[in-house]
């Protein structure tokens, strides 16, 4: 069971209420029932998290979505980082939309990926965590962190595939996201003003 302290002025807490706590306060679903999550990761001021591999979703037929392989975000949603298809806040936690127009269909996300920054969160598609996977990110694009490849700045409160490269692990910074691939390659992408992307500072780029 996932418990969250502290800031709470954006729902960020996940306990259904505003205001600060400093004692922990479990997180809810819309139903108001804890739930039991696997991994979590905290924004600036959201929070995403996804739920332990439930056996019985292996079961399930090739490309149908595998409900405990979802993830779940509550808090601040302005910039659209909590992937729900729209930017309202939430105090409960609520499902991330599953990643439209890509082939072969994502089923379920790896819980071991999941990254958030300031205000946009990452996370790669299941699948064997030897193998690189391609990643998927959502909310602010204000310094290209989605990895859309082309500077348009837009935020999307959906999943964006990342252009390019596909990954066994996700970082992320306040503006920039990281992955790296299983033969040990680093790629990154976001904002680069102090040299965050490659130690020479430049402007933002939005390829990996």
């Amino acid at each position: 069971v996932a418990y969250c302290s502290g800031n709470n002025e954006r729902g960020q807490l996940g306990n259904g209420a505003v205001g600060p706590g400093a004692i922990a306060v479990a997180v809810n679903t819309a139903g108001g029932r804890p739930a039991v999550y696997a991994g979590l990761a905290t924004g600036e001021r959201h929070t995403c998290a996804i739920r332990r591999l439930d056996p019985a979703d292996m079961l399930l037929a090739a490309g149908v979505v595998r409900p405990s392989q979802r993830i779940w975000c509550w808090g601040a949603n302005d910039a659209g980082q909590l992937g729900i298809g729209m930017n309202r806040d939430t105090t409960f936690a609520d499902t991330v939309k599953m990643p439209t127009g890509v082939a072969p269909a994502v089923v379920g996300f790896d819980s071991t990926s999941l990254v958030a920054g300031a205000a946009h969160t990452c996370a790669l598609e299941a699948g064997d965590a030897a193998t690189d996977r391609r990643a998927f990110c959502w909310g602010s694009n204000t310094f290209g962190q989605l990895g859309k490849g082309a500077m348009d700045t837009l935020s999307h409160n959906t999943p964006r595939q990342v252009t390019g490269q596909s990954f066994v692990r996700l970082y992320a910074g306040e503006f920039h996201t990281c992955g790296l691939t299983a033969v040990g390659n680093a790629f990154c992408w976001g904002r680069n003003d102090r040299g965050q992307l490659s130690g020479s500072a430049s402007g933002p780029i939005a390829t990996p």
